[in-house]
């Protein structure tokens, strides 16, 4: 008996007669929205990140020629466009690890648990114990054990 309980995959698996039928098709809806994923992380890192490092590079240009309160002004805005940088950074890897293909699940997972500010109070610490998977799991298997990992 094979029965999917998610509201993205509802009315993909109804028969539950035939099992590896539902897993395919599950595992190619997986499949899809990785590829769109990937898309996505792509898109934000190259064409969204590069206008906002082109507009930080014009805007500290202009910095160097400004004095007093126009100066302040316009440090705010390096300042900003910093942070912009900063998520657009991190809703690219959200989307998509580059590390997952490169390195494998753990690795990937590792390296998230890193990002974890480490002014984190003690209740909120994160311990990671990982075995190394040998052999290395199907693609599919991989995605999903980091994207769990990234949603706790």
């Amino acid at each position: 008996m094979f029965v999917v309980d998610a509201v993205e995959s509802q009315g993909l698996c109804h028969d539950l007669d035939e099992p590896k039928a539902c897993a395919q098709r599950l595992r190619q809806m997986i499949e899809l929205q990785e590829r769109e994923r990937c898309h996505l992380a792509r898109e934000l890192h190259d064409d969204v990140g590069q206008l906002l490092t082109l507009i930080k590079i014009s805007a500290n240009s202009v910095l160097r020629h400004l004095v007093g309160d126009q100066e302040q002004r316009q440090a705010a805005l390096v300042r900003v466009v910093d942070e912009a940088l900063d998520k657009v950074r991190d809703l690219s890897n959200m989307s998509r690890s580059a590390h997952l293909d490169g390195v494998g699940p753990i690795e990937a997972i590792h390296r998230l648990v890193e990002r974890i500010p480490p002014d984190m109070p003690d209740s909120m610490r994160v311990r990671l114990e990982c075995a190394e998977l040998e052999p290395r799991p199907d693609a599919c298997v991989e995605v999903v054990l980091f994207r769990i990992s990234k949603r706790h």
